[in-house]
């Protein structure tokens, strides 16, 4: 039988082991701490409940568990992407499975390394939350629903291709757009041209910022990575140096634009 009222739904998955918080309907935690005071005690949650009746179960995610947050707004197609990266239908996964109610799906995978949580990883529609992370779970009228039961289904090992999503050092091309436009290459110029004429001082200020810039665009589905990535990196190079030979130029720009994806301002 089905839970009928929220905190039913609360207790049941902490009976399961979860660690579970209220939030409200747009997420928003509603304890003070937030995923911080999540806890699977009963006593707790039964309180909670009490003051916050209508609130979601939010699950405080464990290092043990990385979740893909399938995401379809803002012109993102997350679908695509992980059929891209996967092949196939992340509807086919063997793993347990939620739906969202925006149309999007979220992933339960076993983590055996670290992750962390990402938004929108090389520009996809593609999200992972976990350790420092939540995910809102199915509770009643909620508009989310267990499409494959988290008890009875062992979690699938997290995909290879999302340990490629966190090497520094060489970012996956299969996670990039496939084709970069022309209007892709004269946005990146704009910033590439900022860079060279920086003024001595503020050249890696500058070259930070603009590098910052793009990555914002990457995260929004804007701009190539690649493309970016090239013209900066040659924009850098091209900085003079003033008699001091600039290092680590590559490592600098790719750090730069990541966080740019990561944050929406410096």
């Amino acid at each position: 039988m089905i839970p009928a009222a929220p905190v039913d739904w609360a207790l049941a998955y902490a009976a399961h082991g979860l660690s579970i918080f209220p939030v409200k309907a747009d997420k928003t935690p509603l304890t003070a701490n937030g995923f911080k005071d999540a806890s699977s005690d009963p006593a707790i949650i039964d309180d909670w409940w009490t003051r916050w009746p209508f609130a979601d179960p939010a699950w405080a995610l464990p290092a043990t568990v990385v979740v893909i947050d399938i995401d379809v707004k803002h012109g993102k197609n997350g679908y695509r992407d992980f059929k891209r990266l996967s092949g196939c239908d992340p509807h086919e996964v063997e793993t347990p499975t939620t739906s969202t109610p925006s149309g999007g799906i979220l992933l339960f995978f076993a983590a055996a390394k670290p992750y962390r949580n990402r938004v929108a990883i090389e520009g996809t529609g593609i999200d992972t939350r976990t350790l420092g992370g939540y995910v809102v779970l199915p509770g009643p009228n909620n508009g989310r629903q267990w499409l494959r039961p988290l008890r009875g289904m062992p979690m699938a090992s997290a995909p290879a291709w999302l340990d490629e999503a966190w090497n520094p050092a060489s970012p996956p091309p299969n996670l990039l757009r496939p084709v970069a436009s022309r209007k892709d290459a004269f946005r990146t110029l704009k910033f590439a041209r900022k860079i060279i004429a920086a003024r001595d001082g503020s050249q890696d200020a500058t070259r930070h910022r603009q590098c910052f810039l793009i990555g914002a665009l990457i995260r929004r589905g804007d701009l190539d990575y690649a493309t970016a990535r090239a013209a900066l990196i040659a924009a850098a190079r091209a900085m003079p140096a003033y008699g001091r030979p600039w290092r680590d130029l590559e490592e600098r720009v790719e750090a730069s634009i990541r966080r740019g994806m990561e944050r929406s301002a410096p």
